[in-house]
């Protein structure tokens, strides 16, 4: 039964209550599982490939509209700054709160959605205003991602499960986000193909979207914590079900430490509240300015003409603008040599460029 405690929740702006938290015992005693491998290496594929969206203008700008003269630097720096600072703020925010009011998988599920939908239109829309609207939207995806991704795979998993494998699912992610969707890829698809890897993001995406509302359950704790318990008996019961086929024997759940707290409701403009403002507005300015990181694009590599370049398809692929820098030969070749005016990737800006750097050398030479 539940049990009010009013005024309990009264820093966040609600009213708690407490109820017994049966489906979080019955989650937490459930061992590593194949259940648990699918399910979390499922999320964490849908955060790479919505990911792998997000900065898109990094990758079209110094190839695609920059030589055909779609936007000045200082326009290209906006867009940039809208999806990765603005835009992940907004997402987040959004589909984070969407998450507590219909469920973590809808909110998953619609985070697949919105990447697979708005970076298409990249490779055909030329205009300025278009562009931002575009910039906005694509990457709400990517920030459900980062606010709900999380929260889902610790409530489908008990504690003595989630080091084990959440930390390996977002292993394998990483290296599939920044390795080979963010790098490898673009490396031989732009400039010569980049509306195919758009439109290999979009699918990606959407195939994601669907396998997720195939396979994916709702948060039991979710549920419990919203007094929909014949739900969550039935997600738990199919759960302890597939698990059994390697375990046949489950221990007994623990129901002494387990009681959910259910915030009934909590003011939509909690985050900008006294207590919360400042860590609001903090995240802001570090995903605008910090996020991207900075960087200082060689001359040469950015304005030379076509008939100039070394490359017959166009010049290589750059890496995201937080990590250029200009390579030059050993020998101290001069800027006008083929050689320096590829830009290569950093690992001092960050460690999304690491996986480029490694590869660098083992990528066959287009020149």
């Amino acid at each position: 039964m539940a049990q009010d405690m009013s005024g309990a929740g009264a820093d966040a702006g609600g009213t708690t209550v407490v109820i017994p938290g049966e489906m979080a015992a019955r989650v937490d005693r459930l061992p590593v599982s194949g259940m648990a491998w699918e399910l979390a290496l499922l999320v964490q594929v849908g955060w790479a490939c919505s990911a792998s969206a997000d900065g898109i203008s990094a990758r079209l700008y110094p190839f695609i509209w920059l030589p055909r003269h779609v936007m000045t630097s200082f326009e290209y720096s906006v867009l940039y700054a809208l999806e990765t600072g603005i835009s992940i703020l907004i997402g987040g925010y959004v589909i984070g709160w969407l998450a507590d009011r219909i469920g973590r998988r809808k909110a998953l599920i619609l985070s697949s959605v919105l990447a697979g939908m708005f970076i298409w239109p990249f490779g055909y829309v030329t205009s300025y205003p278009a562009l931002v609207v575009l910039s906005l939207a694509d990457t709400l995806g990517f920030a459900g991602y980062l606010a709900v991704n999380v929260v889902y795979m610790s409530e489908i998993m008990g504690p003595a499960v989630r080091s084990k494998v959440i930390m390996r699912a977002q292993v394998l992610a990483i290296f599939l986000l920044a390795v080979v969707l963010a790098n490898l890829i673009p490396h031989y698809w732009i400039p010569g193909e980049y509306r195919r890897y758009l439109w290999l993001l979009a699918g990606l995406n959407i195939v994601v979207a669907l396998v997720l509302f195939w396979r994916m359950p709702e948060s039991a704790r979710w549920l419990e914590a919203r007094q929909r318990r014949d739900q969550a008996r039935k997600i738990v019961e199919r759960m302890e079900a597939r698990v059994m086929k390697r375990h046949p024997v489950l221990p007994e759940p623990d129901l002494t430490p387990h009681q959910v707290v259910a915030e009934e409701k909590t003011h939509w403009l909690a985050p900008f509240g006294r207590r919360y403002v400042a860590v609001t507005v903090f995240l802001l300015v570090v995903m605008v300015l910090g996020y991207g990181g900075s960087c200082s694009w060689p001359k040469a590599a950015t304005t030379a003409p076509a008939s100039s370049s070394p490359w017959p398809h166009g010049p290589r692929r750059p890496p995201p603008p937080s990590t250029c820098s200009t390579r030059s030969s050993a020998s101290g070749s001069s800027a006008n040599t083929p050689s320096s005016r590829v830009p290569s990737c950093s690992p001092a800006a960050g460690g999304a460029s690491a996986p480029c750097t490694i590869l660098r050398p083992w990528l066959p030479s287009l020149s």
